[in-house]
């Protein structure tokens, strides 16, 4: 148990890390899907860039 707490990271971390994942994954199919063509992404570079603020904030 002492050594799976030195080593291994918790698995909470994992499950938190996972959350913002989904989250970042369904604001980007929301958009890429949305009515209104001019909301949408226009380029792979805007998905970067919208990938890169969100996974910063």
């Amino acid at each position: 148990m002492v050594e799976s707490m030195l080593n291994q990271e918790p698995a909470y971390a994992a499950a938190v890390v996972k959350h913002q994942v989904l989250i970042l994954l369904n604001a980007i199919a929301a958009r890429c899907l949305g009515k209104n063509p001019y909301s949408r992404f226009q380029s792979l570079e805007e998905v970067i860039m919208f990938l890169k603020q969100g996974w910063v904030s």
